[in-house]
């Protein structure tokens, strides 16, 4: 994403535009993968608070997502991206996007009509060993 870009999704989202935010948003449009608190703060100089707090509002306005792989991490990434699951090395830890050919909709409408569970959303995670580590 363009700064210019940053700029206007923070203005859409009512929020203020902070060399913070801009800042940790730029990180997040660089990244190829899911990151966590820990690499924001490797990468900006700022407080941790400050991104943690900066991270709630982001999650609590929508634009991005919090991510678990089993491990007690919590990772993040934008939920303007197209929705995907991930590949995760239980050796190397690499992560790969993946995305499914069939989409999980229908399951999900079959689950809801079978259960009366309101479905709002999943996380599909699949662990295994990558090219490298097999």
């Amino acid at each position: 994403m363009q700064p210019n870009e940053l700029v206007s999704l923070l203005k859409k989202h009512n929020l203020k535009n902070t060399k913070v935010r801009r800042e940790i948003l730029a990180v997040f449009s660089h990244a190829e993968r899911p990151i966590d608190a820990i690499y924001l703060t490797e990468n900006i100089k700022v407080n941790k608070s400050s991104i943690y707090r900066e991270l709630k509002v982001l999650l609590d306005k929508g634009i991005i997502l919090e991510i678990e792989f089993g491990d007690g991490k919590k990772r993040y990434e934008f939920s303007s991206l197209k929705h995907h699951h991930h590949l995760i090395c239980t050796n190397c830890k690499s992560v790969e996007d993946v995305t499914l050919n069939q989409d999980l909709w229908l399951e999900e409408k079959s689950i809801e009509e079978k259960t009366s569970f309101k479905i709002e959303r999943h996380n599909l995670e699949f662990f295994g060993l990558c090219a490298n580590c097999k």
